[in-house]
């Protein structure tokens, strides 16, 4: 990358020209086979009203030409394949994998719930009845898999014979493992530093969404691919013990020096990405972008969005206010200890307020500081019963004006990346007991704390259920939150307002879950179970609600469930009617039929949200139901405190809560991962072979590094930032002209110097007039000759000699 060939882009699409994609049929309806029969999408799908969907492979154009960019060009280091919904991206990566294996084996990492997934396209590639036991037996010959999240990450890629040195390596849904090297982990850090220390390697990265937090995921994403520069003596740069180290030997240096050179916070409200073609230059031979299977609106179903804002009932926002005090003392210490560090004094405190504002972990983060008040957002428990958490004694200490422990600063939970309180586990065994006897007091008299007096513990939860009763067919429900104020407790309101968790019936759910209730309802009826006779339970078809296990749990289980809710039978929510899940559960879920999607609180990026949605808002997930039914209404719930005076106030002077607080930062965050996202698609390699299928999706310009778009040629192994040299290039191109000197090739010249040209070629010059005019490159607009000018003598050059 050190020495890129400014001409590749315009190679790649000679190269590549009859591969070219047209635009998309709008007639073409995909998730239908010539009978009118819905292909089918899964398992679940059975019966006259599917029709099996073939095992055979073929490619689409879009994946014959990764596969053959690939296979034909052996210096290809890596690739990111920026593909959207029904792309086919694993079976592209896989048909690359299956062309060099027999050169260099294959390392397939994905997160640990995932590795089925990959198996399964494995099989279907190669058209493999197997079973999964035999199947993987016979291809660990060629195949190693690594669950990049798992504990045990380290020692999987140090059981691989030879490491990951002369391997093909796959990551799929790479923003995660992009999101742990971000944060510095431990295990992070391992995985850079393998991948970028591997030599002779092929990497692969798959994700349609590659930037979630930060726009420094993008520079860590073209680190890996292209690997370390090389000195000009040819030596190789071994990994630097902290990502920080040699930051010059790579593209991209770390993340504050990207927001210095890269992002203009002079607004801080609404900070813009800056230096727009120093950074495509650098990320040019790194990208390919395929918007998905088109059109959309025979693939997906129509979404509705909807935010619902509810004021906190008093008692919530006393208690709220309780665990905000301490909160804001920490952010106060946290923004005056930053604004004293080196990097403040180097780069200015608006680029470190960036880094407060995009640091997903760690002591510079605010989001820690405001786990508690988000959860707060959500449900108070009733002021009797205990609420345990690292840091307090109980809630009735919280509520007490003389106590203490008003004053008690306020821990969050370290979860390694997933939020506070999403896994019990997290806390030790007394938080544990604890906990669940607060559960527990709460099902003992859950018509009066879940029912009358909800209202007051949580308005949220009051809307939403509210919203849930209009459903009319099956409804998932998205939290951060596990155990405190999370879906496990919003299930407790659930059985409060009739329903039970899944199982009652179902002879393959053993032991059943529980029993119904005197007032859990029936599905299809609306009658309580108290209400009905001894004939008429037989019958019962129970109000229902499920949990998505964590990716440790049975996977036995887990198909079940995902074959019971994505049914037929199912489909307008007679078996299971609620589908609760956070994010340690939603990895490659694919719902069918989803008629609500609700969002209980806000988090720090959009991405994670839209994520979330995306659980069901599938390729063909809507195709069973009737043309008027394939809609789905997505909504977001967020508190607010206008009636209450609060030190807590917004860019507009109103009060402003922390489930507000949060969305406004994930908005800022969101304008510019939209503007790199941008840049990402007009930079691909494949940008104008793919274009006309991808326009559909909004416009766009390709970039092109030899045209008038032409960036800087830096030297990237050079200690010159980019801004210095995007500066004296803009400049520089503004005030020049291209002109040809026939053999010599084509150059620039300033607009002053042209018009001495010009004085020139007219024979205008006065009697023994000399003119010297500089030209430069044409690429990187660097001094190249001097042209000499002599009334009555054709013009002669030179090589241009800086002064002394």
């Amino acid at each position: 990358m050190q020495n890129f060939d400014p001409h590749f882009t315009r190679w790649f699409n000679d190269r590549f020209a009859g591969l070219m994609l047209e635009k998309p049929d709008p007639s073409s309806d995909p998730c239908y086979d010539e009978q009118g029969r819905v292909i089918a999408r899964g398992p679940w799908d059975r019966g006259p009203t599917f029709s099996k969907r073939g095992r055979t492979f073929r490619f689409l154009r879009h994946q014959q030409l990764i596969h053959d960019y690939f296979v034909q060009n052996p210096l290809t280091r890596g690739v990111l394949l920026f593909h959207g919904l029904g792309s086919g991206k694993t079976l592209t990566s896989l048909s690359v994998a299956e062309a060099l294996k027999t050169e260099r084996s294959v390392v397939l990492m994905s997160p640990a719930a995932l590795k089925t997934n990959f198996i399964d396209e494995l099989k279907k590639f190669t058209n493999s009845n197997e079973d999964d036991e035999r199947f993987l037996s016979r291809m660990s010959r060629a195949y190693s898999f690594v669950s990049y999240d798992a504990p045990n990450t380290p020692q999987q890629i140090r059981n691989i014979h030879g490491g990951l040195d002369n391997k093909m390596i796959i990551v799929d849904e790479v923003h995660n493992m992009i999101s742990m090297i971000n944060k510095r982990s431990k295990k992070g850090v391992f995985l850079f530093e393998e991948i970028m220390n591997a030599s002779d390697v092929k990497l692969i990265f798959l994700s349609g969404t590659p930037i979630i937090n930060d726009p420094f995921e993008i520079a860590i994403i073209a680190n890996l691919l292209t690997g370390f520069i090389k000195p000009k003596t040819g030596e190789i740069i071994t990994a630097p013990r902290a990502l920080e180290r040699h930051q010059k030997k790579m593209l991209f240096g770390d993340n504050v020096d990207f927001y210095y050179y890269f992002v203009d916070s002079r607004n801080p409200d609404l900070p813009q990405l800056t230096n727009l073609m120093a950074l495509k230059h650098r990320l040019v031979g790194t990208i390919s972008y395929y918007a998905g299977l088109q059109p959309q609106r025979k693939i997906l179903p129509e979404v509705t969005e909807h935010t619902h804002l509810i004021e906190m009932s008093p008692r919530q926002h006393e208690l709220y206010e309780i665990v905000r005090k301490p909160e804001r003392e920490t952010e106060k210490k946290i923004r005056k200890r930053m604004a004293n560090t080196a990097k403040a004094k180097k780069f200015g405190k608006a680029t470190v307020n960036l880094e407060m504002m995009f640091r997903p972990e760690g002591e510079t983060n605010l989001s820690n500081f405001r786990a508690q008040s988000r959860q707060f957002c959500n449900f108070v428990f009733p002021p009797e019963l205990p609420r345990y958490v690292p840091g307090f004694n109980d809630i009735n200490a919280l509520d007490d004006d003389r106590s203490a422990s008003r004053r008690q600063h306020v821990h969050a939970v370290s979860d390694n990346g997933l939020d506070a309180s999403e896994d019990v586990a997290s806390y030790d065994e007394v938080a544990q007991r604890a906990h669940a006897e607060s559960l527990r007091l709460l099902d003992l008299d859950s018509q009066r704390y879940l029912v009358d007096e909800l209202p007051t513990h949580s308005p949220k939860w009051v809307e939403m259920l509210r919203v849930m009763q209009e459903s009319q067919g099956p409804i998932y429900v998205y939290s951060q939150f596990r155990e405190l104020a999370g879906v496990n407790v919003f299930a407790a309101a659930l059985r409060a307002h009739g329903y039970i968790q899944y199982g009652f019936g179902d002879p393959e759910v053993s032991p059943t879950p529980m029993n119904p209730l005197p007032y859990t309802r029936d599905a299809v009826t609306g009658r309580l179970w108290r209400d009905l006779t001894a004939k008429e339970r037989n019958a019962f078809q129970p109000l229902t609600y499920m949990f998505w296990p964590k990716s440790s749990a049975n996977s036995d289980r887990k198909s079940h469930l995902m074959r019971v809710f994505n049914s037929h039978e199912n489909r307008h929510g007679k078996l299971i009617r609620v589908f609760l899940s956070t994010k340690s559960g939603a990895e490659g879920l694919n719902l069918m039929n989803v008629r609500q999607v609700h969002i209980m609180e806000p988090y720090w990026n959009l991405m994670r949200v839209k994520q979330a949605i995306g659980r069901a808002v599938r390729q063909c997930s809507h195709a069973a139901l009737p043309p008027t039914q394939r809609r789905v209404d997505v909504h977001h719930y967020m508190m607010t405190i206008d009636t209450f005076s609060s030190p807590d106030k917004g860019p507009n002077g109103k009060m402003q809560s922390t489930d507000q607080y949060v969305h406004a930062i994930a908005a800022q965050k969101q304008h510019i991962i939209n503007t790199v996202e941008k840049v990402m698609k007009e930079v691909a390699v494949d940008c104008k072979v793919n274009y006309n299928h991808n326009r559909l999706q909004g416009e766009y310009t390709c970039y092109d590094p030899v045209g008038e778009q032409a960036a800087p040629a830096l030297d990237l192994a050079q200690a010159q930032t980019d801004r210095e040299v995007y500066s004296e290039y803009k400049v520089r191109h503004q005030d020049m002209i291209q002109i040809s000197l026939g053999n010599a090739g084509k150059y620039r010249v300033q607009k002053e110097d042209k018009a001495i040209i010009d004085r020139f070629l007219r024979k205008e010059f006065g009697a023994g007039e000399k003119r010297e005019v500089l030209l430069f490159h044409i690429l990187n607009n660097e001094p190249a000759l001097v042209m000499e000018l002599v009334q009555g003598r054709a013009p002669m050059w030179r090589s241009y000699v800086p002064a002394a």
